[in-house]
């Protein structure tokens, strides 16, 4: 390790609270709840296409969220003022007893390029163990930005920090959060009730409904007889438009205001008057007429006044 990397290694150090530890191949040390520890590379290089990981660097991690905040990469060499690589650039694996990898950190950045000495200091987050981790390793990524160079790289170390889960949840401030669902939104918060298991209902069976049938007697209608309906037939007499001759019938028979049938003409029975007799008349027959009706009337006055004069005669 150069003067520079060792000063490096001391700075993150005084940031973690804690002091460094070389793993390689001495023992491995724990890592308690709560606490860090960094692990060196040892002057390790990472070369395209050789070697692909550097390590196993042994390690005692426990399983649970594991954070590498601070993390160093170096490359050094007279020649590299004149060169530039793109991916000079590695991520970190956590390797099971068995040799699986359990996970595997975010890569760092790339060197800055056409310097005989580049560094590079970083954060790689955090990672999820399923299960205890006993060993480190750094995995080179030329795949990243390949540009056909060796992109050759020193991992310098790495720290790691455990952060152990709470034994007891915090006193509650008397206030659940909630979703928009209703849900707790932190649900260890102490203040949110537990949540209740789901209710299940019984399933509702309803027994079938049995309509009876509906049987309608028939109805039957009498048959309804009209007697049939006889109209007179009706003669319209000619209307004043329907000129008429001296007989009655129209004028002209093709006329459309004049009856289709006229109406037989009206048979008036013959005036049959009295013969007279011419007799002579002449100017003195008149005056023996009238002498003669004044004779006979006084004629009757005389007898009328006889047949009074007896009857008051006494004994005729």
């Amino acid at each position: 390790m150069n003067a520079r990397a060792r000063i490096r290694t001391a700075l993150a150090a005084a940031v973690t609270g804690i002091g460094v530890l070389a793993v390689g191949g001495s023992p491995a040390a724990a890592v308690d709840a709560g606490t860090c520890t960094t692990v060196d590379f040892e002057g390790q290089i990472l070369l395209d296409p050789w070697p692909p990981t550097i390590g196993d660097i042994a390690v005692d991690l426990p399983a649970g969220e594991i954070s590498i905040p601070v993390a160093t990469s170096t490359d050094a060499y007279p020649e590299r003022v004149d060169i530039t690589q793109t991916s000079e650039i590695w991520d970190l694996q956590f390797i099971a007893a068995d040799g699986s990898v359990i996970a595997t950190s975010i890569p760092t950045q790339d060197l800055p390029d056409e310097l005989a000495e580049a560094d590079w200091v970083g954060d790689l987050g955090t990672v999820t163990l399923s299960e205890p981790a006993v060993g480190l390793r750094a995995r080179h990524r030329p795949d990243i930005a390949p540009d056909g160079t060796p992109n050759s790289v020193h991992p310098t170390e790495v720290t790691l920090c455990f952060a152990a889960p709470p034994s007891d949840p915090p006193p509650g401030d008397g206030d659940c959060l909630l979703n928009d669902d209703g849900t707790p939104a932190d649900p260890s918060d102490p203040d949110c009730p537990a949540p209740l298991p789901p209710t299940e209902e019984p399933p509702t069976t309803e027994p079938p409904t049995t309509e009876p049938p509906t049987t309608e007697p028939p109805t039957t209608e009498p048959p309804t007889t009209e007697p049939p309906t006889t109209e007179p037939p009706t003669t319209e007499p000619p209307t004043p438009d329907c000129p008429l001759g001296d007989d009655g019938e129209p004028i002209d028979p093709n006329d459309p205001d004049c009856p289709i049938d006229p109406l037989p003409p009206t048979q008036q029975p013959p005036t049959q008057e009295p013969p007279t007799g011419d007799l002579p008349v002449t100017g003195a027959t008149t005056p023996v007429f009238v002498l003669s009706g004044l004779w006979m009337l006084a004629a009757g006055v005389a007898m009328i006044a006889f047949g009074r004069t007896r009857r008051a005669i006494p004994g005729s």
